[in-house]
């Protein structure tokens, strides 16, 4: 009886000396991770910049479907996301329009630590160059299909766009793909395109 007592005190007097470790005691003796949340890209640029060009109703290439309407859509997403907003649709988005636009007017707004992105839905063209090379152009609503070096907007005048802007970063999103053009596009084939079916499975 006196050993199990003197079992029973002893166990008492350690339950008495007992003091739980406090959680900052613990965090003092291990390794602890704080994590930081991840900056906003708000944060990362001082204004943001949308140009939304869509064209549906061409005077001299087939008409598209859908461009419009989705232009509108685009734009209303645009400007949750905080964007300043230019839209050219049809008639608006003639070539003049759109160099002033990206050429002229972007230029003078954009800052340093701007982003800007430059949405194009309408039609594309490649022109096969004497060298042996290819030059892209997007082609506004008044462009004609038998002058593409003058009525389009060459690849090379893109780079253009992007060299007068002093933005942090500068995104385009061209939706001018030939692949779909029989499902989707209405009216006929340019009579310059003769090598029409080559063009769309290249």
């Amino acid at each position: 009886m006196k050993a199990l007592r003197f079992i029973m005190l002893i166990g008492v007097l350690s339950l008495l000396a007992y003091t739980p470790v406090d959680a900052a005691s613990k965090a003092k003796r291990g390794v602890q991770i704080t994590s930081k949340p991840s900056p906003s890209l708000d944060s990362l640029y001082s204004h943001s910049y949308a140009v939304i060009i869509r064209i549906n109703a061409y005077d001299k290439w087939p008409s598209l479907e859908y461009a419009v309407n989705d232009a509108r859509s685009i734009q209303k997403r645009f400007k949750e996301m905080g964007f300043y907003t230019t839209i050219l649709l049809d008639n608006y988005a003639t070539r003049e329009n759109i160099l002033k636009v990206l050429g002229d007017e972007l230029p003078k707004k954009v800052e340093k630590n701007d982003r800007v992105i430059i949405f194009f839905a309408g039609h594309g063209q490649t022109e096969e160059l004497a060298d042996g090379s290819q030059m892209g152009y997007l082609v506004p609503v008044d462009s004609d299909t038998r002058n593409i070096f003058s009525t389009a907007i060459s690849m090379d005048q893109v780079r253009q766009f992007s060299r007068r802007l002093p933005a942090k970063h500068v995104l385009y999103l061209i939706d001018a793909c030939y692949s779909g053009l029989g499902l989707t596009r209405s009216g006929g084939i340019p009579p310059s395109d003769r090598d029409y079916l080559n063009k769309i499975t290249t």
